[in-house]
This record gives C-alpha cells, sequence and structure tokens, in this order.
C-alpha cells in the first residue's frame, strides 16, 4: 500500500528504544556535549594553552595537565661586563677571554593535577504507566535538559573561578613595590565606584599592563552595577573625558551596549581617558541566580537574596560587587564525559523510564598572579561618597 501521509515524520512515531536510542546517542554524543558545555556562557574567553596529559578514570580520578612556565628574560641571556687590557689605548683593546658559556633557552614545565568538582547529569524521564510518549517527545525533553545544563555549567564554572580568583588575589602580593603602596595585594576594595571607580580602575590597569607584560592577552570583566555607576551623576569619570558632570557629556560610556559573545556578555563600550580605550564586559545577569521561588500553579515568582548568590560577581553577603583584570591564560574549565548515553528500563518497583548522560566538571587557575580584583560598595542610592581603603587588602564579605 502506498504511503499518501507524507506529513508524518520520526518525531510523531511511538517511542522504541531499541530503533530510536542509537539516532540520540548519535546527536548527543559526549565528545558533542563536552566542546558545547566548556563553551557557553561565555567560558571560552579564557583559553589556556595546557595539554592534557592524562584523564583516564581508570588510571586516576583526576584530570592531569601540562603547561609551559613563566620564563624570566634575565636568566635567558648571559650578560657580563666589558673591560678593557690596560696600557693599550690606541686604539682600545677589549680584554675579551674566548671561554665557552652556556645560556639556557630551554622552556621549562610543569604538570598539575586537576581535581573534578562538580557531577552533572543530562536526560530525559517519563512514567511508562501512564504516558505514551513519541520518539519527538523524547528528543524535546533531552534537548532541554542539555541546554540547561549548559547554562548550569557555565555558572558554577564562573562561580569556581571567583571563588579561586578572590583567594588568589588577596594571597598575592603586589609585585612592583611603588604600586604596594597604592594596594598591598591583588585585591582591591576601593568603596563607591562613583567616587573612586575610574581612577582605581585607572591604576590597576596600568599595573597590570606591567605585569602581563604585553605578552598576555587580558580581558577586563565586571558586574552591571559598574556601568550604571560609571554614568551616575558626579562618576568621577566625567573629569576622565575633561567634561561636564552630565550623562550626556559622557560619549564613551554611554556608547549603546551590543551583545559581542555568547551567553550574555555585552561591552560597555571603551572608556577613554586614563583607561587607554579598553572595553569593559558586563558579566550577564539572571533572576535565578538568586534563588526565587516558583508557584508551579500560577507561575508567580518570589524574587530570591543577594546572600549566597549564583552571581559570580557579587560578594557572599551581597554588600560588595567586583570588577576583574584576568589573562585569557588564566583559568581552565572544561568538562570529561563519564556515562555515556544510556538506557535505564522501569521495573515494577519503578515506573518510570530514562535515558541519561554524565560528565564532571572541573575548574582551576593556571595563573593566580594574573588575576587583579576590584570590590566596589553595592550603592542604589547613587550616592558617590569615598569608601575607599586605600594599601590595604579590603574585605571580599566571603
Amino acid at each position: 500500500m502506498a504511503i499518501c501521509d507524507y506529513t508524518k515524520t520520526i518525531d510523531d512515531t511511538p517511542l522504541s528504544p531499541a530503533d530510536h536510542l542509537p539516532l540520540m546517542e548519535v546527536k548527543y554524543h559526549p565528545t558533542i556535549l563536552k566542546d558545547e558545555f566548556a563553551s557557553f556562557g561565555g567560558l571560552d574567553f579564557f583559553n589556556p594553552e595546557v595539554t592534557v596529559v592524562s584523564s583516564d578514570l581508570k588510571i586516576s580520578h583526576s584530570l592531569i595537565v601540562r603547561f609551559k612556565n613563566v620564563e624570566n628574560p634575565f636568566n635567558m641571556v648571559n650578560v657580563s661586563d666589558i673591560t678593557y687590557k690596560e696600557g693599550q689605548t690606541c686604539p682600545p683593546v677589549m680584554d675579551l677571554e674566548c671561554t665557552e658559556g652556556c645560556i639556557s633557552t630551554v622552556p621549562t614545565w610543569r604538570n598539575k593535577e586537576i581535581r573534578f568538582d562538580k557531577l552533572y547529569r543530562v536526560g530525559a524521564s517519563w512514567c511508562v504507566e501512564t504516558e505514551k510518549i513519541t520518539f519527538g517527545t523524547l528528543e524535546e525533553r533531552f534537548r532541554e535538559s542539555v541546554e540547561a545544563n549548559t547554562k548550569v555549567q557555565s555558572i558554577y564554572g564562573w562561580n569556581a573561578f571567583m571563588c579561586q580568583a578572590l583567594a588568589a588575589a588577596q594571597a598575592t602580593q603586589t609585585m612592583i613595590p611603588t604600586d604596594r603602596a597604592c594596594f598591598a595585594t591583588h585585591y582591591y576594595d576601593a568603596g563607591s565606584a562613583i567616587a573612586n571607580g575610574y581612577e582605581a580602575l585607572s591604576q590597576v590597569l596600568n599595573y597590570m599592563k606591567v605585569v602581563y607584560g604585553g605578552a598576555v592577552e587580558y580581558g577586563i570583566l565586571a558586574h552591571r552595577y559598574f556601568e550604571s555607576d560609571m554614568v551616575a551623576p558626579g562618576a568621577t569619570i566625567y573629569t576622565g573625558f575633561g567634561a561636564a558632570s552630565s550623562a550626556n557629556a559622557n560619549a564613551g560610556a554611554t556608547t549603546v551596549n551590543v551583545e559581542l559573545v555568547q551567553g550574555g556578555w555585552k561591552p560597555m563600550g571603551p572608556l577613554g581617558g586614563k583607561l587607554f580605550g579598553e572595553t569593559v564586559y558586563i558579566a550577564p545577569d539572571d533572576i535565578f541566580f538568586y534563588n526565587p521561588t516558583i508557584n508551579t500553579q500560577t507561575g508567580a515568582i518570589t524574587g530570591g537574596s543577594a546572600v549566597n548568590s549564583f552571581n559570580p560577581f557579587l560578594s557572599a553577603d551581597g554588600s560588595k560587587y567586583y570588577v576583574v583584570i584576568v589573562s585569557r591564560r588564566a583559568f581552565l574549565s572544561g568538562v570529561e564525559p563519564l556515562m555515556d548515553m544510556t538506557h535505564f528500563p522501569a521495573t515494577c518497583d519503578n515506573k518510570y523510564e530514562s535515558i541519561q548522560e554524565s560528565f564532571l566538571g572541573y575548574n582551576d587557575l593556571l595563573f593566580p598572579r594574573e588575576v587583579f580584583i576590584l570590590a566596589f560598595d553595592v550603592n542604589c542610592g547613587g550616592d558617590a561618597d569615598d569608601g575607599g581603603n586605600e594599601g590595604d587588602g579590603g574585605n571580599t564579605g566571603e
């Protein structure tokens, strides 16, 4: 008999695990999802040059990576003073001995063990007693789980970065003595961003450019409050432009925002003056970062709390927000496949059937000295009062 219904597709057919799961395994193969999870939410900003030495879970439940050490240029060149032979002045003759010398240009490497910190499981389930699902329904549910995981995994990745960065910044002494008089460590509580933000970021950026030495790519990442503080009336950024204290006069900070990278990040627009035209990237924010309560009957959402939120650029008590200068090689984040797509059939005791995949997440700060964190007060009133703590390590509110 001829097939006359050309609108019927595989999505409409009743689910047959034996026939349909191989299609799911191809579309949602672990290597495909591994790349997707590692690049979502702006995590692909970080691009460390590392080699994975070992990821075999049969050998060790950890990841071993290898990367190149930073070399002191003074150790890669042999320098000595020149002397001249006495009594030979017309013409002068250099006193050089033809001796062998060693110049070390062999790079050094180091291995680091990175332990996994999160287990992510994606999948789809259904009750075989009450629901006769189609392949299309199964694929939709699994896709939604994968999409949710890309967001959740990136949030946990950014939070892991900030937790490690805060600890490292507070423990890293400012490496140039003259700058140390302004900020003792790579963590600087600058108080009000309206009053101090432009000057503080200018000083720190000027210092970190020296730390990076022009050979390392870096970025400036900030909470969205920094953007609003920079355009608030009375903000000191206006004096940097030589303009009046008016938001309309600040041509740099009022540039129209456009999305730059996936995950919701956007540039403020180049800030002139002492910020050398650098772009500050504003981190995405979301109501679900704050653990809201959702009424599944009415759909109403009750706002959560800033305390212990998932916003990585907000302190644990919600009193400070962060602006971060960090190199692109400083942080390593990703996942390793653990369980391939597996079918769990229903049983007499459990009427739910499911398919699942799982991944191990890892996050590690490889170059702690290449991070600097500025903390500013969360102030909704637009108060430009100077609350900075010049020269001390500050308080994260953690």
